[in-house]
């Protein structure tokens, strides 16, 4: 009894240690390769031209949230943890914003060993999806409706249809132990030290979101302009 104790005692350590290093020893260097990385997943999602679904839905989506590395440790229990970055598209313009800094984190119970990786890219298609990302706290297992790629495209689906069909569209690259992915109880939050570390100031998420106010460092800039490249503004839907 004693042992399993101080395993599940070691393991909620060890995860609450990881879940906070990030945040209190803010360097801008780890949000400039966390932008990096998010950067690198996109990119290459959307180089796999066997995936029509993402290449067509990219453009179309209102917000996007990159996880380039969501980590799930646990030995009888543990939880799903990670930083991201998340940005959305000037709807007046179609130009996307300045990235803000986000964290992610879901509890978990029941006998289970193992570590688990996934990196994470969610679209946001909706008002709705996109109101969330504004909020302290987000719960991705309730409220929105969320749908987990690659579906592929076929001539019979109206391209319209799918854009008003879900508020999110989730891709996830999973490598580990653990089988499947569960949305429940995992929380996105704003990351306000990381933010306030990588733009010199304390600044409010919403603010960095909705671009006011806001001088972006040139990794900002930089990420902003290769989001433009990759998924400029759209065209119309085709019926």
């Amino acid at each position: 009894m004693f042992r399993i104790s101080a395993l599940i005692l070691l393991s909620l350590i060890l995860f609450t240690g990881c879940a906070t290093t990030s945040s209190q020893n803010g360097d801008p260097f780890e949000q400039r390769e966390l932008l990096r990385n998010s950067e690198d997943v996109l990119e290459g999602l959307f180089a796999n031209k066997k995936d029509r679904f993402f290449r067509t839905l990219l453009p179309y989506a209102k917000a996007v949230v990159i996880f380039p590395e969501l980590v799930k440790a646990a030995f009888i229990a543990g939880g799903r943890y990670g930083d991201g970055v998340a940005a959305v598209r000037n709807p007046e313009t179609g130009k996307w914003g300045p990235p803000a800094f986000i964290r992610s984190a879901q509890a978990s119970g029941g006998l289970q060993a193992g570590i688990q990786k996934a990196e994470v890219v969610l679209l946001m298609m909706s008002n709705k999806s996109v109101k969330g990302l504004f909020k302290t706290k987000f719960d991705l297992g309730t409220g929105p409706e969320i749908a987990l790629g690659p579906v592929g495209l076929s001539r019979g689906i109206n391209l319209r249809d799918i854009l008003n069909k879900k508020d999110i569209y989730a891709y996830t690259s999973l490598k580990g132990l653990f089988a499947g992915f569960s949305w429940k109880g995992n929380v996105v939050r704003p990351d306000a030290k990381a933010n306030e570390t990588f733009y010199g100031r304390p600044v409010s998420h919403g603010t960095i979101l909705l671009n006011r106010g806001v001088k972006p460092p040139k990794a900002a800039l930089s990420f902003s302009k290769n989001m433009d490249k990759i998924a400029p503004i759209p065209k119309k839907p085709k019926s």
